[in-house]
């Protein structure tokens, strides 16, 4: 699955945590993937999984973690590679979170890329798993654009089919939308495309790693929105959350916090602070078995005191993920206080289009 970095899920979970003292877990529990998208972050799969013996330790590193931030919510999301490639250890670790005994709320989630979506045990955590994105990036052609197998085949076929499967038990389904150069000008037909076939959650996400972005594309990318927001204005079915076309309320963001309240678990039970840096060994701050390195926090600190010149003077960056995401900065723009030209365009362009909300 090609999850990361979503920018908009990176900014929610970052915000909650940082306002509520919430936890944001995620655990790899594959690097394996049954596709291979032109434009996937995370290169070369070397096929790791996680192991089977290792979910007690992850149970008890998480039950040590609710305790120790007296945490109201706990969100924890299986991630890949492709997470159903290895679902038996899913299933086995919702069993394990589940018999812990906390009044915290823990709240399932998976990102996938919707191929295997249809056995008895893939039925099940859809049922367990409270929020499920299925990555599809648009109607037949623009799906099989980018969106190839290992097989270089097409896949629109079997990833629509299970997602309108899994619209109609969980009609809350988001779809990940990963925009390109040449996609850019398909944004409103294709969310348009999946509004008509019932879908109101949906995400089009930038692809931040493509270094071949014009300016025009995003003025591009603004009229396309502005299209989807006069469509689902005049569209007479329920209430939409669109990405950039539907209003969200502007939270002013404090700083990174992973590592203290978000952690990435590693197939082999390494801890990191952000998806963008997983398999960085330096960037690893601790394990499961170990907990947090003591020396973290200081590094961490180091990282949030940078400042980030280019910024001052803006009425946004408050609120802005391009400040708080030093981690993102670092692998997109080389330094932890540089700004990633695209992140700062695509934030401009969400303060402008919510403006006119």
């Amino acid at each position: 699955a090609v999850t990361l970095l979503d920018c908009v899920l990176l900014h929610f979970y970052i915000t909650l945590n940082n306002v509520m003292k919430n936890l944001s877990i995620t655990i790899w529990v594959t690097t394996d993937c049954n596709m291979n998208c032109h434009y996937c972050y995370e290169g070369k799969k070397n096929g790791i999984y996680m192991k089977e013996q290792m979910v007690p330790s992850i149970v008890e590193f998480i039950n040590k973690l609710i305790v120790k931030n007296e945490s109201q919510l706990c969100n924890i999301r299986f991630h890949g590679g492709e997470p159903l490639l290895n679902k038996t250890i899913i299933i086995n670790l919702i069993k394990g979170i589940k018999s812990i005994e906390t009044k915290t709320q823990i709240i399932f989630e998976m990102a996938t890329n919707g191929y295997f979506l249809l056995d008895n045990e893939i039925k099940y955590l859809i049922d367990e798993i409270d929020e499920i994105t299925v990555s599809i990036d648009g109607n037949r052609y623009t799906q099989n654009l980018h969106r190839r197998d290992t097989f270089d085949k097409d896949t629109f076929e079997v990833v629509f089919h299970n997602a309108i499967e899994i619209l109609k038990i969980k009609p809350d389904i988001i779809l990940r939308m990963t925009v390109t150069p040449d996609t850019i000008e398909m944004i409103s037909e294709n969310i348009i495309f999946f509004i008509e076939n019932g879908f109101k959650n949906i995400r089009p996400i930038i692809d931040y790693y493509c270094y071949s972005w014009k300016e025009s594309q995003f003025k591009d990318f603004q009229i396309e929105m502005e299209k989807v927001k006069r469509y689902i204005e005049k569209y007479p079915w329920g209430t939409f959350n669109i990405a950039m076309a539907t209003p969200i309320e502007f939270i002013k963001l404090g700083k990174c916090n992973g590592g203290e309240s978000a952690f990435q678990i590693g197939t082999q039970g390494e801890l990191y602070p952000c998806e963008i840096v997983v398999g960085d060994d330096s960037f690893l701050c601790g394990n499961i078995y170990e907990g947090v390195f003591p020396e973290w926090r200081n590094t961490l600190n180091e990282i949030n005191n940078l400042e980030i010149v280019e910024c001052e003077g803006c009425n946004f960056k408050e609120y802005c993920s391009a400040i708080q995401c030093r981690f993102f900065n670092y692998v997109i723009a080389g330094r932890f206080n540089k700004i990633s030209d695209t992140l700062c365009e695509i934030e401009n362009l969400n303060y402008i289009l919510n403006k006119q909300n």
